[in-house]
């Protein structure tokens, strides 16, 4: 795992607040700097401020939804360094080569990862050059 704190910066985004919330700190007690952001319009504009290096993303979300919200950072030539992996209760197929074909770097469903797995996703992107 990289070293500096800035390193190691997580924006989890989930309209489940409870969800959202307890990924934060299971990161946060992990020694990643995660923050959370409750709709797609609160990403977008925590990421005006803060650029993490990994944004792990609820696809389903009323108003902004994931897509979206991933159209907006791909199209932001300041959030190219930026890994989106997006994650949902869905493991519909069309909704993984939608997400792959916006950009996503990942695409994987919640009930089927332990915190470990998530860890291991998080890591792997973490090491990806800027």
């Amino acid at each position: 795992m990289p070293a500096t704190q800035s390193s190691l910066s997580v924006l989890v985004v989930d309209d489940n607040i409870s969800t959202c919330r307890t990924l934060v700190r299971l990161l946060e007690r992990s020694g990643y700097s995660a923050r959370c952001a409750e709709s797609g319009l609160d990403a977008l504009a925590t990421l005006e401020i803060n650029r993490p290096k990994v944004v792990f993303l609820d696809v389903m979300m009323p108003g902004v939804d994931g897509f979206d919200v991933l159209r907006a950072i791909r199209a932001d030539s300041h959030n190219a360094p930026v890994a989106v992996i997006m994650y949902s209760a869905m493991s519909n197929p069309e909704y993984m080569r939608r997400a792959i074909e916006l950009g996503a770097n990942g695409y994987v469903v919640k009930g089927d990862l332990t915190f470990a797995e998530i860890q291991g996703i998080i890591d792997e992107n973490l090491a990806r050059p800027n």
